[in-house]
């Protein structure tokens, strides 16, 4: 094998790291690449491979090939078969959203078991600008733009500085092979489009295109940077109630909200309420985002199991009902409750957990929260 891939490989920061590796190997050219880059440096790796069982025939197909290739090379192979289909419907998931949850689950899994440093994956310069070009339509801040990243938690990804014609050319160079997974020649998946259609008519207007928007990303990821360093003050900020409506921007609540599970439209809306001075509740699947009095809070969303109680006296704790009166302390007449608490100022939170105490003839003696 001819180490000028090590040429290659070393053009990222990714190709300094030592340690064991797991190499995320199907088959395909990125992948065999890959593997045999980091074996031609010396580096510790074992590979796994996933069968999806998605393609048939085609799937033993690849799996028998890595099976070969790691043996021939004398590389431990880890392997796993995967019950797609019945994964995607159990979860209620697209087959392609299931098969990476599965594989990436397993990689972990399989790293820590083995004691591996990191994942290898073989995405390469075309799949960051496939990637970029996928979050861009279907809309995306900085970080969407960034890409993927070479070093991302216990992922590393060392290729993203060489093109897929690159690749090809090694290998062909080395007289190594590779297989085809026949469905990224089809049109289903919108990846597909980007890469069938859409790359190459970027490629004719100027054929640069690639390498321009790869290092757009990079340059955005130092962008990135600061903007999170100026979140991270924003959400200290918030943190100690010392935000004001004109401290949100769309951006920073996309920080804030979505990976709570609120989507853009949601936040859209919620920036309208913070700007409109209006009370408004939202929900997600875990949480609340409440607007109220130009302030934000946020706050579980659990179900109230409150339920009334009665004390010795007789008397009923509840929750309080539109209409509720009674005399606060000192006051001649009666007001609403909700009128009470409005004038103590309480946070949405903190109303959702307000008690009265009634007596039996219904009259309301106290309010707590």
């Amino acid at each position: 094998m001819n180490n000028s891939a090590n040429k290659t490989i070393n053009t990222s920061p990714v190709g300094s790291l030592r340690g064991r590796l797991l190499v995320a190997l199907s088959g395909g050219a990125d992948s065999v690449y890959l593997l045999l880059s980091l074996l031609s440096q010396g580096i510790d790796i074992e590979a796994v491979h996933c069968n999806f069982h998605l393609r048939g025939k085609e799937s033993d197909r690849d799996e028998k090939f890595c099976r070969e290739l790691c043996q021939r090379k004398g590389i431990t192979l880890h392997t796993i078969d995967f019950n797609t289909k019945e994964f995607a419907k159990e979860q209620k998931i697209s087959i392609e959203l299931a098969a990476r949850r599965l594989r990436y689950d397993y990689f972990e899994q399989l790293r820590q078991e083995i004691g591996a440093d990191y994942i290898a994956v073989a995405h390469h310069k075309d799949d960051q600008v496939e990637t970029i070009i996928h979050n861009l339509v279907r809309g995306t801040g900085i970080k969407g733009l960034c890409g993927m990243q070479e070093i991302n938690s216990n992922i590393i990804r060392p290729l993203l500085n060489i093109t897929r014609k690159e690749i090809e050319e090694k290998l062909a160079e080395w007289g190594e092979t590779f297989v085809t997974d026949s469905t990224n020649l089809e049109d289903d998946a919108t990846r597909n489009k980007i890469r069938h259609h859409i790359i190459p008519l970027l490629k004719e207007l100027n054929p640069q295109a690639v390498e321009n928007i790869s290092r757009m990303a990079r340059h955005l990821s130092e962008t990135a940077e600061v903007e999170q360093q100026h979140y991270s003050t924003l959400l200290q900020r918030f943190e100690n109630d010392e935000l004001t409506a004109e401290d949100y921007t769309e951006g920073f609540l996309h920080h804030l909200l979505s990976p709570k599970g609120f989507n853009g439209t949601q936040i859209k809306n919620i920036l309208s309420a913070l700007n409109q001075s209006d009370t408004k509740m939202f929900l997600s699947k875990d949480f609340i985002v409440d607007v109220c009095r130009k302030r934000l809070y946020i706050s579980q969303n659990i179900p109230d199991t409150f339920k009334p109680q009665q004390l010795e006296s007789g008397n009923i704790l509840r929750r309080p009902k539109a209409g509720d009166r009674f005399r606060p302390k000192g006051f001649k007449g009666t007001k609403l409750v909700s009128d009470y608490l409005n004038e103590k100022h309480l946070t949405p939170v903190q109303k959702r957990n307000v008690v009265v105490e009634e007596d039996k003839d219904g009259r309301i003696l106290n309010v707590s929260w």
